[in-house]
């Protein structure tokens, strides 16, 4: 099972909580990116990254929504302090 497949399985699932869904490619492909996206992952990157830029995502993913749509960059700032 890919990791698209993955996504789907889990946006369908009847379960309480919302995982968090990163999927990491190996070549850059803009359709791949995209269909990730639409079928239910929260980011989509490319290998190779950088450690910082994976810990930065990682943060930003496990922040609350709500934080992140109406905090800024102030409230993203918090967070990683």
């Amino acid at each position: 099972m890919g990791g698209i497949e993955v996504v789907v399985s889990l946006r369908t699932a009847k379960i309480r909580a919302y995982p968090r869904v990163m999927l990491v490619g190996t070549i850059p492909k803009e359709v791949d990116t995209v269909r990730g996206l639409e079928r239910g992952a929260d980011d989509y990157v490319v290998k190779t990254l950088f450690d910082a830029e994976l810990m930065a995502r990682v943060r930003i993913a496990a922040a609350p929504r709500a934080l992140r749509s109406s905090g800024g960059r102030s409230a993203m700032r918090a967070l990683s302090a």
